[in-house]
């Protein structure tokens, strides 16, 4: 009976740590959610920014660079009607971005359609992974640079074209959970039966 009663409140002291863990949490996410939605009250935002040639950074995402002083970023943009993805640094990720080259698009690693929603991580043994959704058939395609000289030349030691799997439609939006020279865990969006945005991840 005594063991009984113990056990009872053992599970009732875990269940009350749990529910105040869960508060805890929900109220952390509640602060964030209202941090990020109040940019008018932040401590710096920059709405319309464009690089050092005058181009939209739609859809940027930014990372620190570990081998010099400042960040990258990788966006899209169109022109006359066609998105090439870009790459462009800054000391300050509120301040100038200067454009570095275009990094995906016609006439860019074989391909010849629109490139767009870049993505880049930095690899756990060396070098840059970076995909994108490539056009016409809409698939992620991905690349490896050894090193931000190669990354800065376009000099690609591995790439891949991912065949569509999920969508005969459209895959792509990558993003990375993890990368390294021999091993990608990759999140993107999938447009399932032609209708609807799902999200999927996967592994090359």
């Amino acid at each position: 009976m005594v063991t009984l009663i113990l056990k009872s409140l053992l599970i009732v002291f875990m269940a009350n740590i749990v529910a105040a863990d869960d508060d805890a949490l929900n109220a952390t996410r509640s602060a964030i959610k209202a941090m990020i939605e109040n940019v008018a009250d932040s401590s710096g935002h920059v709405y319309g920014a464009k690089d050092s040639k005058g181009r939209s950074m739609d859809c940027i995402k930014i990372i620190a660079n570990p081998e010099v002083k400042g960040f990258i970023g990788v966006y899209h943009s169109y022109e006359n009607g066609i998105a090439y993805s870009h790459m462009a640094t800054a000391d300050n990720v509120l301040g100038k971005w200067t454009w570095i080259r275009a990094i995906g698009g016609p006439g860019i690693q074989g391909a010849n359609s629109s490139a767009t929603q870049p993505t880049i991580a930095v690899a756990e043994d060396g070098g840059f992974a970076v995909a994108w959704e490539q056009e016409p058939v809409r698939h992620l395609k991905f690349s490896y640079y050894k090193n931000w000289d190669d990354l800065v030349s376009g000099h690609v030691s591995q790439q891949y074209d991912t065949p569509q799997t999920l969508s005969k439609c459209a895959e792509g939006t990558p993003h990375f959970y993890y990368a390294s020279s021999t091993y990608l865990d990759v999140g993107h969006h999938f447009y399932n039966n032609c209708d609807t945005d799902r999200e999927a991840r996967g592994s090359l």
